[in-house]
């Protein structure tokens, strides 16, 4: 798969390693320092979560309407379902899944920033002073902290989500 510009910030192929994170079990395992015995010991954390994003839009979840803090509704409506399975101790990371319908809406990401994996759908996303960008199913793109611009979205959009904060 070639690489696609991600919102106007280079030439980046995360597809394939959101894909592999979003369809593997949730264990990480890390090499522990040289400095500890050399028997080959690693140390294995368990994450405490593992869920199939697609698996979360079976059951209920949050309804309401896009707008502030979130987004700016630009014309009708736009009904969303959300859940967040996870939020740090600290609130800075939340994790989860988001559907909205079509629509047009103003993003401003001034104190977040957001990276998703989209599960379903299309939209379009514009960054101010940028093209626009095509942005569906299987494609994953990344939000920093400070970008604004809009997000077009032409087929009901179902997404995999972690929103982090500084």
């Amino acid at each position: 798969m070639d690489a696609k510009p991600i919102l106007g910030r280079g030439k980046v192929n995360l597809t394939d390693m959101t894909e592999s994170l979003l369809n593997r079990p949730a264990t990480i395992t890390s090499s522990l320092p040289e400095a500890l015995p050399a028997s080959g010991n690693r140390k294995v954390i368990q994450m405490s979560i593992t869920f199939q994003p697609s698996d979360l839009f079976e059951g209920e979840l949050d309804k309401s309407l896009l707008g502030p803090p979130l987004a700016d509704v630009i014309g009708k409506e736009i009904p969303t379902r959300m859940a967040i399975p996870f939020t740090s101790d600290d609130s800075r990371i939340l994790s989860g899944v988001w559907e909205a319908d079509p629509g047009l809406s103003r993003w401003e990401f001034l104190e977040r920033g957001e990276a998703i994996h989209v599960l379903e759908g299309r939209m379009v996303v514009t960054e101010d002073g940028g093209e626009p960008v095509s942005v569906e199913a299987g494609t994953s793109a990344i939000f920093p902290i400070g970008w604004q611009g809009t997000w077009e979205i032409h087929e009901r959009i179902r997404k995999f989500f972690v929103i982090f904060t500084r």
